[in-house]
């Protein structure tokens, strides 16, 4: 695995080498041992982390966009009270609670698991059940229910946590596929970022030497010159 092409993926991280040396070391461990379904994760993780420079989830939304995102959860007047508006910043706390409150294994708002579970990591881990099933993955034990920063603060539990939640999502048979839809959508739980995912993907084949095909919205090939 080419540890100088994936720190040049990572172009805009003054800390580049540092991960690409790690990730070079980890990636085979879980499958992701070609350059095609390399350029399909760095595309995913880079899109997340903003090139691994962001590993704890913004909540820092406003009061119009969490009517627009979580509209299931928001309605107008919660989304004045804790979005960012004029009169406030974002309540990130409260947001994150109301969001995630009895779902993804968290228990209800007033258990702050919403907030301590929020996505963590070059892949934002989210919700207490995932964060239990990778504590089990990467310890044998629970501790990372208890000390969750580690997906922020160190980094080989970073990327370990990214490659379990592709492995475990089997996302490296999608990426063979050239289905950047549909892992976006295992990732994301829907398209949010896909445009701006498949010009990082672009780049990356360019730097990889990949030969892609591409996917429509329907999931069928086509050769790039036919769309």
């Amino acid at each position: 695995m080419d540890q100088t092409k994936i720190a040049l993926a990572l172009k805009v991280n003054k800390q580049a080498n540092l991960w690409a040396e790690k990730m070079a070391q980890i990636l085979p461990d879980y499958a992701i041992n070609n350059n095609l379904r390399l350029v399909h994760f760095l595309a995913q993780i880079c899109h997340e982390s903003n090139y691994c420079q962001e590993l704890s989830e913004n909540l820092n939304y406003s009061s119009l966009a969490l009517l627009k995102i979580w509209p299931k959860y928001f309605n107008d007047d919660l989304a004045n009270k804790y979005g960012r508006n004029n009169q406030h910043p974002a309540n990130q706390q409260a947001i994150a609670n109301i969001a995630y409150a009895n779902r993804l294994g968290n228990g209800n708002q007033a258990s702050n698991e919403g907030y301590k579970y929020r996505g963590r990591g070059l892949i934002q881990i989210t919700g207490k059940a995932n964060y239990t099933e990778l504590s089990k993955h990467l310890f044998g034990d629970s501790q990372l229910l208890e000390n969750p920063d580690l997906l922020i603060t160190n980094q080989e539990i970073s990327i370990k946590s990214a490659c379990w939640f592709w492995q475990k999502n089997k996302l490296n048979t999608l990426a063979d596929q050239e289905n950047i839809i549909a892992i976006t959508k295992t990732i994301n739980g829907g398209q949010n970022g896909l445009e701006q995912r498949k010009q990082i993907l672009q780049e990356l084949e360019k730097i990889f030497a990949v030969n892609a095909c591409v996917v429509d919205e329907n999931y069928k090939f086509s050769l790039p010159n036919e769309n």
